[in-house]
């Protein structure tokens, strides 16, 4: 096996890794959705409604971002798998940005995690 075909291997390896990973946390914000309709339930505090609409906002927007990464995946699988030449360098700098967002994506999702539960468990 050459390089360039090694290295495609690694980078087909590391987006179905990513698929994984937003597939588990798109489980988890759905998980927070329902959890977050759960204590709206019969609570008409107008600051925790006003918080439960900020949470609501994000978990819709992060579902979002979510399926725009899944297409960037999907669409640099398909370019990898189509190759019939070695690796582009645009494929190279599109694997480096998307990596970048995920973790950014990864961290931001766990820190608004933790906003509300603490949210929730007052």
């Amino acid at each position: 096996m050459d390089q360039a075909t090694h290295n495609e291997y690694q980078l087909e390896a590391e987006y179905k890794r990513w698929e994984i990973l937003l597939s588990s946390i798109k489980h988890e914000n759905e998980f927070l959705m329902l959890q977050l309709s759960d204590a709206l339930e019969g609570n008409v505090d107008k600051e925790f409604v006003c918080r439960a609409e900020y949470f609501l906002n994000e978990f819709i927007a992060k579902d979002e971002y979510i399926k725009d990464m899944e297409k960037d995946i999907k669409a640099e699988l398909k370019l990898i798998n189509n190759l019939t030449d070695k690796l582009p360098a645009r494929a190279l700098a599109k694997h480096e940005k998307l990596k970048n967002e995920i973790n950014y994506f990864e961290r931001n999702f766990s820190n608004l995690k933790v906003e509300f539960d603490k949210i929730v468990a007052s």
